[in-house]
């Protein structure tokens, strides 16, 4: 090969280098943008709109354990969950329990959810967070991912109580054994300490 072949394969491996480390300091700095709430630690408040027009706040739901789920009907696994995720908001908001879906991506429109959670027989308002504002503020990175808030003490209001996994499933239509939101509303409803207060969710990638 000549000298001038040889010099632009460097180039190029040399441009490929260079992006590469582009992109994973990119990939660092969004990753230090992201918070992070702790388990025990206040909630952020937040001002979001549903899919039908309703405004919604967290500090709203005062005297309530507030259950929020980052969400994506394009996901497929949420698709896989939602049919036994439904069942657990239907048999938990009979105890109070509030239900929140939020969805971190603008480029969702209304219509297209609207559609997919009338089929889907999804039972709770889906919340807009246009340009992942909320889902960066908590650090959330997976769909579906859950927080569970406990706002029902006044003095330690909107208390981080469960972050992670709807349940143990390792495929999107995958049977589970441990239903870690039910567990954790079980826990609440006794009066109990969350038995497993993080746990690592699984899904597809928030897109940022």
């Amino acid at each position: 090969m000549s000298r001038t072949g040889y010099k632009t394969i460097g180039i190029v491996v040399a441009l490929c280098v260079a992006v590469a480390v582009a992109a994973a300091l990119t990939l660092t700095v969004r990753a230090e943008e992201l918070g992070e709430v702790e388990i025990g630690e206040a909630m952020p408040d937040f001002t979001l709109v549903d899919h039908d027009g309703e405004e919604h706040t967290l500090s709203e739901y005062e005297g309530k354990i507030v259950v929020l789920d980052f969400r994506c009907h394009q996901c497929p696994w949420v698709r896989g969950a939602d049919p036994d995720y439904n069942e657990t908001v239907k048999k938990y908001e009979e105890h109070g329990v509030v239900f929140l879906g939020i969805d971190p991506h603008e480029y969702v429109t209304t219509e297209e959810v609207q559609e997919y959670n009338e089929g889907a027989e999804v039972v709770r308002p889906v919340l807009r967070d246009d340009g992942h504002e909320y889902a960066d503020k908590v650090g959330a990175t997976r769909t579906p991912e859950v927080y569970i808030v406990d706002n029902r003490d006044p003095d330690d209001a909107m208390k981080l109580v469960y972050h992670g996994a709807v349940d143990d499933r390792n495929a999107p239509e995958g049977e589970y054994e441990n239903n870690w939101v039910a567990k954790a509303l079980d826990n609440l409803l006794a009066d109990e300490e969350v038995e497993n207060p993080r746990v690592s969710a699984w899904g597809c990638t928030i897109k940022r």
